[in-house]
């Protein structure tokens, strides 16, 4: 029998815990920038001059536990002025802090606050950027471009010169998890590539995971990038206007009920097309348009809409001697999603999210000759439906508790082909697929002295009628504030993928559609374990450096059969099943000083892969291994005050040689007995490959200069960029070919182009 001393002490125990639970708040809230009313993710929180400390989360969200008393509570962001009030904490309390931008004041503080939360909230492999990151980061012809500017990180790995894809830590470019406003993008390409689908001034941030990725974020093996469209300028109309060699583009943005409600709107299209329309030469084209509206209800409550609507089309036409031919290949991505955040309590935040996300492709050719019309055409889509409910939990001090759920229902059409020849018709099809996903996650960030700790683990089931695949993913990530200076990290996941995507053509085109995991093909599955360090030894230089190991199962390939192929039904079978690994080291260095700034990025890695297929087994080197990968860009101010700013930026790529495919023998062939001369192509010697990846490309480098001038005007700004892609002519090769001579040479798409690019913002 329990003595009645051991109850009473129990009983004062919970007394106690119950006394001082009670005797903390909760002071919760957004920050939000005073002029345009939008959001100000990561922003730093703290009391007291720092004593306590939090940071606002992606949605501009922040919470902490204090006792009862008088704090002076303030706020730090990049580029705005310091806020500090006073307020005295008697009941749970939500407040809205609003920051005004382009103030400096005690600038020392400022820096410190920076320093210490980064520090303090480092997690190896996480990287966050917001507009100003990249909207002048002229890559490509000066274009601004969110794609281009990842590419020049650590870790991160180019494709095609121009292209937009990125390979991450040794993974494929569909081992991606792109997000636009919570939506999946399954092609981020616009022009082959040359510019992707997201409009860098309609940005406000962009969060990239290429290692420890949170558990609230799955289906992919590699990485995250998880991009923010801003919500809209809620106080008054402004917008810009933007002409590159490429293409125009569009924004306006402003409320429609002022600090309730608001919108942005953004369009871009290139111009060449329509310049040059009737020509028998290639062309291309591109659009796009990008809208956002949101309502601020009571109670902290805000309704989100978003959609992207875009397209490219690649053609070439002729007609000479009778006889006229079209051809044409197209692709697309059409998005939708809608977002309520709202306060369940003052500690807990949630975000439901409803999305809609469809792709597509198509080539089509046709011709007219003697009377006869011929034609033919391919078709894929992807279509996914998706919903996720997500909570933030600050009940306790220094823990944050994130946990939700996500179905998702997926539709595939690999390959529908028509074709018209000689009055015949015909028909083929791989049939629609569909595929659901359903997965659940819980996160758990604890902070305890100098240590943080990030444990989390999803659980996502995927399947249909005839087949089910279980994973469990943990996810761990920690750091240790060494010093003021010094912050050691690690990490380590486990992820699945439970959709694949194949190369449109093995003709080496950007670009590749999708199928799913069925009972044959099963989900692929990755594991990474990195360890690494920041080291930040006064304020102006940041020095970041992480090594990794990674190893996947259930890898893809289907080198030697073309998209055609997957019009069939057994299209699955022509997919083989592989393996992969890859190692590395990635480096960053930043330097930021008030005229000159600088960052040198390098990656040191192998990947290879191995399908038993191919080299008996034996491993080889990935579509995109390169060894060494190195960026160095520098800006220079030379002018700056109120009137006018001008700056020069340079920046050097180098990357190691990427590996293709050249035959490795040739035998004897033969023409038919009759109509030899009927045929375009030689057939007296018949190439043999002995597999994929056999030659590696001489190594790419370029060096590219810009200027910019801006004049600011009483509303808005004027800017000229004048500059030039690869400045001394390097001839890089773009693809190796045949030259029908028993030879090969290279075709370079990118010599030494120089560029102008003008932009007003009114």
């Amino acid at each position: 029998m329990i003595s009645s001393a051991r109850v009473v002490a129990v009983l004062l125990l919970l007394l106690f815990v119950h006394q001082n639970f009670k005797s903390q708040v909760k002071v919760s809230g957004f920050v939000r920038d005073a002029t345009s009313g939008e959001i100000l993710p990561g922003t730093s929180v703290y009391v007291n001059g720092g004593e306590v400390g939090t940071s606002a989360n992606a949605h501009g969200f922040f919470s902490m536990n204090l006792p009862f008393g008088k704090y002076k509570l303030g706020a730090s962001f990049v580029g705005y002025a310091l806020s500090c009030d006073s307020i005295y904490l008697l009941q749970d309390t939500v407040l809205v802090l609003r920051l005004y931008p382009g103030v400096v004041m005690d600038e020392a503080v400022v820096v410190a606050r920076q320093r210490s939360g980064l520090l303090s909230r480092t997690k190896a492999g996480y990287l966050q950027l917001l507009g100003v990151d990249f909207s002048r980061a002229g890559v490509l012809l000066g274009e601004p471009d969110l794609m281009k500017v990842l590419q020049t990180l650590p870790g991160i790995a180019a494709g095609k010169e121009g292209s937009s894809e990125i390979y991450v830590r040794g993974g494929g470019a569909d081992q991606n998890l792109l997000l636009l406003d919570g939506a999946p993008v399954y092609n981020l390409n616009h022009a082959f590539g040359m510019l992707s689908l997201f409009n860098s001034d309609a940005i406000q941030q962009v969060t990239v995971q290429k290692g420890g990725i949170e558990a609230q974020y799955g289906g992919r093996l590699s990485s995250v990038v998880d991009v923010m469209v801003r919500e809209g300028n809620d106080t008054k109309h402004n917008g810009s206007f933007t002409m590159s060699p490429l293409g125009g583009s569009l924004l306006v943005e402003g409320p429609i009920t002022r600090e309730k409600c608001s919108f942005l709107l953004s369009a871009r299209r290139s111009w060449a097309d329509l310049v040059l329309a009737g020509a028998t030469f290639p062309g291309i084209s591109f659009y796009d348009v990008n809208a956002k509206f949101n309502y601020k209800f009571a109670n902290h409550n805000q309704l989100f809409l978003s959609l992207y609507i875009g397209g490219d089309k690649f053609y070439v036409n002729s007609d000479s001697e009778g006889k006229k031919s079209n051809f044409s290949f197209g692709w697309g991505n059409h998005l939708a999603s809608v977002r309520w955040n709202h306060l369940v309590a003052p500690s807990v935040f949630g975000r439901f999210q409803l999305h809609a996300s469809s792709y597509y492709d198509n080539e089509k050719f046709s011709s007219q000759s003697g009377g006869v019309d011929n034609s033919a055409s391919r078709f894929s889509r992807f279509d996914e439906l998706g919903m996720r409910y997500h909570l933030d939990l600050h009940l306790i001090s220094h823990h944050l508790i994130s946990c939700g759920i996500e179905p998702q229902f997926r539709f595939f059409q690999p390959a529908e082909i028509e074709q018209r020849l000689g009055g015949q018709d015909a028909v083929q099809s791989s049939g629609h697929i569909s595929l659901m996903q359903v997965a659940g996650y819980v996160d758990h960030q604890w902070h305890v002295g100098a240590w943080q700790f990030n444990p989390g683990v999803r659980l996502q089931y995927s399947g249909a009628s005839a087949f089910t695949h279980w994973g469990v993913e943990p996810r761990m990530s920690l750091s240790y504030l060494a010093t003021s200076f010094l912050s050691i990290k690690a990490s380590a996941m486990m992820t699945n993928q439970p959709l694949h995507a194949i190369r449109k053509s093995t003709m080496g085109w950007p670009g590749y559609f999708f199928v799913p995991s069925t009972e044959r093909l099963k989900p692929q599955q990755a594991w990474q374990m990195s360890v690494g360090a920041l080291y930040q030894p006064v304020s102006a230089i940041r020095i970041d450096v992480d090594c990794w190991v990674k190893k996947m199962d259930n890898l893809v390939a289907a080198y030697d059969v073309p998209a055609s192929a997957f019009a069939s039904a057994d299209w699955e079978k022509m997919v083989v099943q592989g393996r992969g690994k890859a190692v590395g080291l990635d480096l960053l260095v930043d330097y930021s000083g008030r005229v000159f700034t600088s960052r040198f990025s390098y990656t040191l890695s192998k990947a290879m892969s191995a399908f038993d297929v191919y080299y008996h087994g034996d491993w080889f080197s990935f579509d995109y291994d390169r060894r060494h990968d190195l960026t160095l860009s520098s800006s220079v101010q030379l002018v700056k005050n109120e009137r006018v700013s001008r700056d020069v930026s340079t920046s050097f790529t180098f990357r190691s040689g990427a590996p293709f495919m050249l035959p490795s023998s040739q035998i004897q062939g033969a023409y038919p007995f009759v109509g030899e001369k009927a045929y375009d192509y030689d057939l007296s010697r018949l190439d043999q490959y002995d597999g994929p990846n056999n030659m590696r490309m001489p190594d790419y480098h370029r060096l590219d200069v810009s200027y910019q001038t801006t004049l600011y005007k009483k509303r808005g700004s004027r800017s000229w960029t004048l500059g030039v892609y690869n400045v001394y002519n390097q001839q890089n090769p773009y693809l190796v070919y045949n030259d029908g001579k028993n030879g090969y040479k290279q075709m370079t798409l990118f010599p030494l182009m120089p560029y102008v690019l003008f932009k007003r913002v009114f």
